[in-house]
């Protein structure tokens, strides 16, 4: 919708400045004839469309529009009636006019506006024929005057009906470019959630593979403390089982130099197995609290 009102603003501005230097360059042919009256006229017209800026500025496109299509409709009739009438080439400018009402989409005034001039041409002629106005072109008179309005008529109708189309082709290609544009907002927004959803999934992936990781490493730390565990386990049961002996054989009073030297190194071995063990089962436990996190 916006893009469709700047496009209708940038158009309205085009066709003022194109008036406005025709205007401009128009005003040389009464300076040069030194015609007073058409000089004038262009000159109002010239003034008068100063304000479609102004209406451009406040965002009144329409207003802007009716005062390009008002104005220039009267400079034409006017010049019509007081230069050559119904033979005035003037009047091949309404064609182009309706175009630009069309354009502008400002056609609620066009059936009123081609009344306007149709009555302006034909009073032309008929003013001519009865002596009202001279106008000094020969075929100035009412039937040249129906002659031109069925023309103008027929290049109204053509331009409205065509424009019509063209317009009512223009709103749905609008609609359907919005539709769209819509569709592409809602689609990107699935897409983005659908983004964000594999994200968390493949955080969770990541989360669920550390955390297999760690049962693999924690699971292969216990299969090898196993083993020194297992080996501290049993030189403890020796050295238990040794110490219960020697306690046995001392309340007994049974007691020989050769028990205890073979307590002795039984308690001896045992004691460096149980500590060779115990120190690699410590081993295995540091290296599963240092080692890196999956």
């Amino acid at each position: 919708m916006y893009k469709r009102q700047g496009h209708k603003k940038k158009r309205i501005s085009q066709i003022f400045w194109i008036a406005e230097c025709c205007l401009v360059l128009c005003l040389l042919h009464p300076i040069y004839t030194g015609n007073l009256l058409n000089f004038i006229l262009i000159s109002f017209v010239i003034v008068s469309l100063l304000f479609v800026p102004w209406q451009l500025s406040k965002g009144n496109l329409y207003n802007s529009a009716i005062i390009i299509i008002v104005s220039i409709t009267l400079l034409i009739l006017a010049a019509s009636w007081f230069n050559q009438g119904v033979r005035d080439e003037i009047l091949l400018a309404f064609p182009a006019l309706i175009t630009f009402a069309v354009i502008t989409d400002t056609t609620k005034i066009l059936n009123k506006l081609a009344f306007f001039i149709v009555v302006n041409i034909l009073f032309m002629g008929w003013f001519h024929d009865i002596g009202l106005v001279n106008h000094v072109v020969t075929g100035s008179g009412i039937i040249e005057a129906i002659l031109i309005s069925i023309i103008f008529v027929t290049v109204y109708m053509s331009i409205r009906l065509l424009g019509t189309d063209l317009t009512k082709a223009n709103k749905e290609l609008t609609l359907h470019q919005s539709d769209l544009e819509d569709n592409i907002v809602i689609r990107t927004k699935e897409l983005s959630q659908t983004v964000n959803a594999l994200k968390r999934a493949q955080g969770e992936l990541v989360e669920a593979e550390k955390m297999v990781s760690l049962g693999k490493l924690v699971a292969g730390v216990a299969h090898e403390i196993n083993t020194p565990i297992g080996v501290s386990v049993t030189a403890s049961s020796i050295i238990k089982d040794s110490t219960d002996e020697l306690s046995k054989q001392i309340e007994s009073n049974q007691i020989t130099k050769s028990t205890l030297n073979s307590y002795v190194k039984r308690i001896s071995g045992s004691s460096d197995i149980l500590n060779t063990n115990l120190r690699r089962a410590s081993e295995l436990v540091c290296l599963l609290y240092t080692s890196p996190s999956p």
